[in-house]
């Protein structure tokens, strides 16, 4: 979700060492994609202010979101790691 109060082309992606992996798009602006925009895709996408997004990634492995805004030198990153549920 694109939070900031004036970034209109924020460029969001989700890596693994570096390069974008794969996610499935499912819902944007909380309405849910039709099967055939549910589709696999690069993780790499340009949101706008208030634009909402939800993905499916299924590698249970440690991944980077990064967020950089295209016009300047502002860039944030975030470790995230995913893990299978515990059973």
């Amino acid at each position: 979700m694109d939070i900031t109060p004036s970034v209109a082309n924020l460029r969001v992606s989700l890596r693994r060492v570096g390069v974008p992996v794969e996610w499935r798009a499912v819902a944007n602006d909380a309405v849910d994609l039709p099967a055939s925009a549910a589709t696999m895709r690069r993780a790499d996408l340009q949101i706008s202010v208030g634009e909402t997004y939800e993905f499916e990634a299924t590698t249970p492995v440690e991944l980077t979101l990064e967020g950089v805004q295209p016009r300047d030198t502002r860039r944030v990153v975030q470790t995230l790691v995913f893990t299978d549920p515990p059973r």
